[in-house]
């Protein structure tokens, strides 16, 4: 029973308490750093030698060294009491290819295969090329592109000719976003954090933003009949101020206000510019109108003739790291308020990254062509969803020397070989590499009773590790950074990850796949005691933190934060999704939520309890976001 006393915590101190008491009680070890090891045991080291043993005195040096010491004592002698450990000494393994474990390399149950580093020990998987300090030179006005460089970035400014030094399989920027998986490309990394591809606006530029509790507003954009320009305060309706235009249109006033109406028990609310005030904007028919359903200014739609899409957003004004769209001419084109692009007169290879159509698909698309005379930027496709740009849709212009404006930017010309790159701080110290390998650093098929503990993996073009099939493949205290794509996929059957990180992925976190629909056979897979964040770094819409596909499915005391678009997305039946804490989640995005699933009747049976969801906002405008969103017509679910 609670005391009296007790109950003077709070609700959310008393839900802390609960979920502590939860992870003392359910979220042990799979492996403890102390625990005795099995008789069984084989060494690796980055020092040691394929033709050694494998013992503590004299490892090995490769993982296909131990791999086949695995295989051979297994023929030979079998599983002893306690399976078989391979513990890899302090040091980092560099893949020019997959690891790949199979059936053949699996223990039993209560008798798995081990690989976990030795205790104490740093131990890391990456799919990197280490890149030397004194490789580099200041660029300086004796260099070509010293005028292409910003004035602030001039002197700052380091290079190095990668293909100098071996470093010539750059990869391919792909026009990847909405669900589209591309493999990435060569990314530069600093102490293990990703450097930012050199891009226009920055990320944490922000000229502000007119609302409705200004006095005056401004509507930009091109209509029919023109309602852009200058409007005035005349009054409030709806608790917020409302607004007539200072000039006539066509010589009939027009006004700008908001409405909350309901119907059928449900409240609706709508701003609206049209010819009446009464709410009855087309005044019986009679004159074009515009809407907005949404509780804030932001970007208006046409109705009963008028044109167009009024906008209270500057097309000019750098709105969170994004410019937006101010017209567009055709399915590619569209023109920008600004004349930043004469700075990308030379540039060999410029990219746009947006929300083209909506705010919950983004894009990836290659330029085509830049005309600064006429603002205009022409994209290689159309962006998809194929519904055009309406004006004022985010997006910035990235992989382009001329943007190199802070600390942290970097940028690769592909027909020499040069890396640029402004550093934070003095490089002599710092660990510089660029991803190369574009598959898994590890692939885990149809294995059964393999665990992993106390090991990185990190730094690839494509996905870290996948496991695909099998049973019982644990990962205990491991850290996935760096992908170029997601960190990791756990497909099969009573997989785990447990007590991890996973940070800094292209695309998604983790995936969760396996259990049988027709017959709701679980899969029983396993997200525990995890921090999950900074994901969706490329592709920003529909790659979550955490991906649960198949049946029955368990996420439980994991922190997720910090993306763009969703934390956790469900597809399937009867997952569990608990004592989860997750923020600073849909931060650039609309009409989605921190958990979200959707459009499928048939995925019943899923419940969400007791989790922790807060600091949940987005700027831009739409259908919101939400901390649990059940999308079109999602039924049979508890929350």
């Amino acid at each position: 029973m609670i005391s009296e006393k007790n109950t003077l915590i709070g609700p959310l101190a008393y839900w802390g308490i609960l979920t502590l008491a939860a992870l003392t009680l359910f979220s042990a070890p799979l492996v403890a750093t102390g625990d005795p090891l099995p008789a069984d045991t084989f060494y690796v080291a980055p020092g040691g030698d394929d033709n050694n043993p494998g013992t503590l005195e004299f490892p090995l040096q490769s993982l296909e060294a131990a791999r086949q010491k695995v295989r051979d004592h297994k023929a030979t002698f079998g599983l002893g009491t306690g399976g078989i450990a391979v513990i890899l000494r302090e040091g980092t393994w560099t893949r020019s290819q997959s690891f790949v474990l199979s059936s053949q390399d699996g223990g039993e149950p209560d008798r798995p295969v081990v690989w976990r580093a030795f205790p104490g020990e740093t131990v890391r998987v990456l799919g990197a090329a280490t890149v030397q300090a004194d490789w580099f030179e200041p660029v300086t006005g004796a260099h070509p592109e010293w005028t292409r460089l910003p004035v602030e970035a001039r002197g700052n400014v380091l290079r190095t000719r990668l293909s100098d030094h071996g470093i010539t399989d750059y990869g391919q920027l792909r026009g990847r976003g909405f669900q589209r998986r591309m493999t990435g490309a060569l990314e530069l990394f600093a102490d293990e954090e990703p450097m930012t591809l050199a891009r226009w606006p920055d990320l944490d530029q922000h000229d502000g933003q007119p609302s409705h509790q200004d006095s005056q507003v401004t509507l930009h954009g091109s209509t029919q009949p023109d309602v852009s320009g200058g409007w005035t305060q005349s009054g409030t309706r709806d608790g917020v101020n409302s607004y007539t235009r200072d000039d006539p249109v066509n010589g009939i006033p027009y006004y700008l206000y908001r409405v909350t109406w309901q119907v059928d028990g449900t409240w609706h609310t709508a701003w609206i510019i049209g010819a009446k005030d009464d709410g009855q904007p087309n005044g019986g028919g009679q004159h074009p109108f515009w809407w907005s359903y949404d509780q804030d200014l932001g970007t208006f739609y046409p109705a009963d003739g008028a044109t167009g899409n009024p906008t209270i957003e500057n097309p000019s004004a750098i709105k969170w790291g994004f410019a937006v769209t101010e017209n567009r001419l055709s399915e590619t084109r569209f023109t920008v308020a600004t004349d930043r692009l004469s700075r990308w007169t030379t540039a060999a290879d410029p990219w746009f990254h947006g929300l083209w159509s909506v705010y919950w698909a983004d894009q990836h698309i290659k330029a085509s062509s830049i005309d600064p005379a006429t603002r205009t930027i022409t994209l290689a496709e159309s962006p998809t969803p194929s519904w055009g740009f309406p004006a004022g849709m985010p997006f910035y212009a990235l992989n382009l020397l001329e943007e190199i404006t802070l600390p942290g930017e970097w940028y690769l010309d592909r027909s020499t070989g040069f890396l640029y790159w402004w550093p934070k701080g003095v490089i002599g110290g710092q660990e510089i590499m660029v991803s190369m390998l574009e598959e898994p650093l590890l692939r885990v098929q149809n294995a059964e009773h393999l665990q992993f503990a106390d090991i990185s993996f990190g730094m690839g073009r494509q996905d870290l590790v996948t496991v695909e099939g099998g049973t019982d493949v644990a990962f205990e205290r491991c850290r996935f950074f760096g992908a170029g794509n997601d960190g990791l996929h756990l497909t099969g059957e009573n997989h785990r990850l447990e007590h991890s990180e996973v940070v800094d992925t292209g695309d998604r976190g983790v995936v969760l796949d396996g259990g049988e629909r027709k017959s709701l056979s679980p899969g029983n897979n396993l997200v525990e005691n995890s921090e999950i964040h900074r994901f969706a770094r490329w592709s920003s819409t529909y790659m979550p933190g955490i991906h649960i596909r198949g049946v029955g499915h368990r996420i439980a005391h994991n922190h997720v934060h910090d993306s763009p678009h969703i934390a956790i997305w469900f597809e399937g039946n009867e997952h569990l999704i608990e004592y989860n804490e997750i923020n600073d989640v849909v931060r650039f995005s609309s009409d989605t939520g921190a958990i979200y699933s959707g459009r499928r009747w048939d995925w019943r049976g899923n419940r969400i309890e007791y989790n922790y969801i807060h600091h949940i906002d987005s700027p831009f405008q739409g259908f919101g976001v939400h901390g649990v969103y059940l999308d079109d017509a999602l039924s049979g679910n508890s929350v």
